[in-house]
């Protein structure tokens, strides 16, 4: 039985495998990341300060008159969410914005 080369088809298809896995798992992280980046960019220039929470894919949000907290939430929810859930017009304007930079 001969032996197997470096180059053999077999130990590279594996490493195609391991590599399509790792850039799909990744991809997600980075997407979220970039969609909060927009959000950010987008508050800001309507005048919102915005500063990202450490360990988390949350950014903490302040108007003249209220602070609120936008965080991903994962499966299965898998969406951004801006608590606390008022019905003040500070947080209708500010989902907006949100909305506005996701499309």
């Amino acid at each position: 039985m001969p032996k197997k080369k470096n180059g053999d088809r077999q130990g590279s298809d594996r490493k195609k495998i391991s590599h399509q896995g790792r850039f799909q798992h990744t991809s997600e992280p980075r997407r979220l990341m970039l969609q909060g980046r927009n959000i950010c960019t987008a508050l800001k220039s309507k005048g919102y300060s915005t500063r990202k929470q450490r360990r988390e894919l949350a950014y903490s949000i302040r108007g003249v008159a209220a602070s609120y907290l936008l965080i991903y939430i994962p499966n299965p929810v898998a969406a951004w969410t801006l608590l606390p859930r008022d019905k003040s017009p500070i947080r209708l304007e500010i989902l907006t914005i949100i909305q506005g930079a996701l499309k």
